[in-house]
């Protein structure tokens, strides 16, 4: 019973943290967000990745075709690409293109 017990308090940690309101609205993020999502997630189904997305004023869904909930690690050299060049200051980003 313990195991179980264990096994399901990250869950259920996670339907308390994404039932309440975050203290912020996803249409006020004012940063580009990048979003990689699974479209074989059975955890966070994909049609909410959409839906954030939508809300989100600057953002792009990449899409994983065939991936569940952790298939962003199967592309983390990816995201930690985009992570870097978004972390770049812009007058290094304009150097390193020319």
């Amino acid at each position: 019973l313990n195991g179980s017990r264990k096994q399901i308090s990250a869950p259920l940690a996670d339907v308390v943290l994404f039932g309440r309101h975050w203290g912020f609205d996803l249409a006020d993020v004012s940063v580009p967000v990048t979003w990689w999502h699974g479209d074989a997630d059975h955890i966070i189904p994909f049609d909410h990745g959409v839906h954030a997305v939508g809300r989100l004023p600057v953002a792009e869904l990449r899409t994983l075709p065939g991936e569940s909930h952790l298939g962003g690690l199967g592309v983390g050299e990816e995201i930690l690409t985009t992570l870097t060049q978004v972390a770049e200051p812009p007058a290094r980003r304009e150097l390193r293109s020319v």
